[in-house]
């Protein structure tokens, strides 16, 4: 069966791959999409800077986080055309780290982390381990790396990250992440 639905307001286009995962929800295990809302092409900064999580069996949206926009500064946009001002957007792919190993019993094959790059040069961290493990409305977003302003002149660099971060775990328990 077909289901009415109501695209959410703060839906661009999603241009991210989804990325599945487990995950504990109230001490059960639950298979979770995640993915980012999109470039938007609308005069809207609301639109395009969202991560949704949504149940893979049913399509319920679980939770989504509306990250933080940056105020414009003056030069901000392309080099080529400075009067484009691009608003941010999350048009990369999450990409899901387990932090543990085979020995980690109980905690092994969950989600650990959730790493997403914006157009602002940000690449964004979700986590969803420890303590917060079970419940999704206290996994905590922040900002893992700020290409920002570098030079301190009050201009953002424009370095958008576009693609899936990628990890590798040297150390259990350690991510390295590169973009």
């Amino acid at each position: 069966d077909c289901v009415d639905s109501i695209p959410d307001a703060a839906m661009g286009e999603t241009w991210s791959e989804p990325a599945i995962g487990r995950v504990r929800l109230n001490n059960n295990p639950e298979w979770v999409v995640f993915f980012a809302s999109g470039y938007s092409n609308l005069d809207n900064s609301n639109v395009g800077r969202t991560i949704y999580a949504l149940d893979v069996y049913t399509g319920e949206k679980l939770k989504d986080w509306t990250l933080k926009e940056e105020a414009s500064a003056a030069g901000e946009g392309s080099a080529e055309l400075p009067e484009i001002n691009i608003e941010n957007a999350l048009t990369a792919s999450p990409m899901l780290v387990d932090l543990n190993t085979p020995d980690d019993v109980g905690d092994y094959g969950f989600v650990d982390r959730l790493y997403i790059g914006d157009l602002e040069g940000r690449v964004w961290k979700l986590v969803m381990d420890g303590a917060v493990r079970n419940n999704i409305d206290q996994w905590k977003r922040c900002v893992f790396f700020d290409a920002g302003d570098a030079d301190g002149d009050g201009t953002r660099n424009w370095a958008p990250i576009i693609t899936r971060p990628q990890v590798s775990m040297v150390q259990p328990g350690e991510p390295n992440v590169y973009f």
